[in-house]
């Protein structure tokens, strides 16, 4: 088992966000021109990522409990923009 493969499995078993652990792991591939960093780069969720590394076993039998919403990225067809939920529109300025 690799390094990046066992990184993948304590990212998995931590929920870590899911955009900071494909950083990385795209950060441990010094040949960019591989399939499997093609592969990984286009991967979307853990599901497509642990698949790509070749640990698509341990996802269904242990990483799918594992995941937490927060590591997840979140489905674009219902993604709301936060900032359009938290923001109020500024008050005009009235020049003195």
């Amino acid at each position: 088992m690799t390094v990046a493969q066992e990184y993948l499995k304590y990212a998995v078993r931590t929920s870590n966000v899911f955009a900071n652990t494909k950083y990385t792991l795209l950060q441990m591939y010094p040949d960019t021109k591989t399939d499997q960093f093609a592969l990984l780069r286009s991967t979307r969720g853990y599901k497509g990522m642990c698949e790509v590394m070749g640990l698509a076993e341990f996802y269904q039998s242990e990483g799918a409990e594992l995941i937490h919403s927060r590591a997840e990225p979140p489905d674009t067809k219902t993604k709301r923009c936060v900032a359009e939920e938290t923001t109020k529109p500024s008050p005009k300025r009235v020049k003195a």
